[in-house]
């Protein structure tokens, strides 16, 4: 598993917006500092960040081609800056200071392929995701953000692109970031990131 630090100022773009001293990348220690929070907030710090800009918020993760149909939990960060991890395995988490999936700007889902040996992750199924699968995420406001997979790639650990993860865009895209597990038994450590953008509402 690969435990990232904080770079000292993230230039995350959403929609034009720079957010400074936002973590860079999941760290696979989330959790083990226990999750303050309830029902789907899984913070250190009890703060989600900000929400939507339009009042909505996120509330589940769809991936049909790996089998992932689930509640999101809202992610904030733990006490060393890193993007915190779900503390359930299997659920998947939106990063709450980065923008709401459809929304202009990137939206951050993060999730484990596996948390350990004996505790497979939301994304346990990943390596059966290709180019042109759809990713869907269901609003509270009743409205589904539909992405179209652009590109999946594998980064070793302390190889992690963060300008490009980050880029800054006006377009509404989405990344899902794995933090724990890799793709195949040889990969070494490090994270996958799914890069996807939106095809449109449902």
């Amino acid at each position: 598993m690969a435990v990232v630090a904080l770079a000292l100022i993230l230039a995350m773009m959403m929609g034009g917006a720079l957010i400074n001293g936002g973590p860079n990348q999941p760290s696979d220690a989330a959790g083990q500092d226990g999750a303050a929070g309830a029902d789907r907030t899984d913070d250190s710090t009890g703060s989600t960040g900000p929400a939507s800009k339009v009042g909505s918020m996120p509330e589940a993760l769809v991936i049909p081609a790996i089998g992932v149909n689930g509640e999101l939990l809202t992610l904030g960060v733990t006490r060393k800056d890193t993007v915190r991890q779900p503390s359930v395995p299997t659920k998947a988490g939106w990063f709450g200071q980065s923008a709401v999936p459809g929304d202009p700007g990137v939206s951050v889902i993060v999730g484990y392929i596996r948390k350990s040996e004996s505790q497979p992750g939301v994304f346990a199924r990943l390596s059966g995701l290709k180019v042109g699968h759809r990713i869907s995420v269901r609003r509270s406001d009743s409205t589904v953000a539909v992405f179209r997979v652009d590109e999946i790639a594998t980064y070793p650990k302390g190889r992690f692109p963060t300008s490009k993860v980050y880029a800054a865009t006006a377009d509404a895209e989405l990344r899902v970031i794995t933090g724990g597990g890799t793709l195949g038994p040889k990969d070494p450590p490090g994270n996958v990131v799914v890069y996807a953008s939106l095809v449109g509402p449902r």
